[in-house]
């Protein structure tokens, strides 16, 4: 057993006695219920080793050394309303997202130089892989049922593709959506041009999933995209951590005034 683990267990133990002997013995007697009847009592859970905390309530990821009492050699995650692991968030996204994860709660000294630098990098990689349509930083999505009281955008980028490609989306298909800017005249088939001349607004398309690329003459939106799967992601779950920095810059600034 881990021997800062053994040290918690060890303590935890003492204040478990505590509370079950002496304070809930109380409790139970002031509220006038027999001791045979009572169910109330405290006892370990879990220990930490690292936790990271959002700056509202629930959501939290910790990376735990003990359940229970029993050691875990490698250690698991309890992971409670970070957006990790979401179902409408790139596979490329979910991929870094772990990484970061990793990087905030198993590091033994979290580096803001090596932290900016990943993210640089992946907000580098996401560019490049929109730009060539891949689909693994495209948003997952899927055609739920007929009764829309308004049909979703994605919806209506699924229609736009049955129209200008061929016929694929029906109620419960599911595709991925890019965010484009227009298309290639030079390299766009006659078909799709004829499209264009009937529609004002014209800022997603959604591919089968049976699709592994975006034809090369749709014009990918590369900062929407890389907003959706990266920056929003960051800014949401480094909020905390954004926080001190900006508070540390903003004092810094007011000293320098000075």
């Amino acid at each position: 057993m881990d021997s800062i683990n053994e040290n918690i267990l060890k303590e935890s133990k003492k204040l478990q006695e505590i509370l079950n002997t002496d304070l809930l013995d109380k409790f139970i007697e002031l509220h006038h219920i027999p001791k045979d009847h009572s169910r109330l009592g405290a006892k370990q859970e879990l220990i930490a080793k690292r936790a990271y905390f959002l700056n509202v309530k629930k959501k939290y990821a910790l990376f735990i050394t003990n359940k229970d009492g029993v050691d875990i050699p490698d250690g698991e995650y309890e992971i409670k309303g970070l957006p990790i692991r979401r179902s409408d968030y790139p596979s490329y996204t979910k991929i870094k997202l772990a990484q970061l994860l990793d990087f905030l709660l198993k590091s033994e000294i979290i580096s803001f130089k090596s932290l900016k630098e990943f993210i640089d990098k992946t907000e580098e990689e996401i560019r490049n892989l929109s730009l060539k349509g891949d689909i693994s930083v495209a948003r997952p999505v899927s055609y739920k049922s007929t009764d829309y009281k308004r049909i979703p955008s994605h919806v209506l980028a699924m229609h736009r593709w049955n129209e200008w490609e061929y016929k694929y989306f029906t109620p419960g298909s599911r595709g991925y959506q890019f965010n484009v800017k227009g298309i290639n005249f030079d390299k766009a088939p006659d078909r799709i041009k004829k499209q264009m001349s009937k529609i004002k607004d014209f800022d997603r398309i959604v591919i089968p999933i049976e699709e592994i690329i975006l034809p090369d003459y749709y014009l990918v939106d590369v900062d929407a995209m890389l907003k959706f799967a990266w920056i929003s992601r960051i800014n949401e779950i480094l909020e905390p951590l954004l926080g001190k920095v900006r508070e540390k810059q903003k004092m810094e600034s007011v000293v320098m005034s000075w």
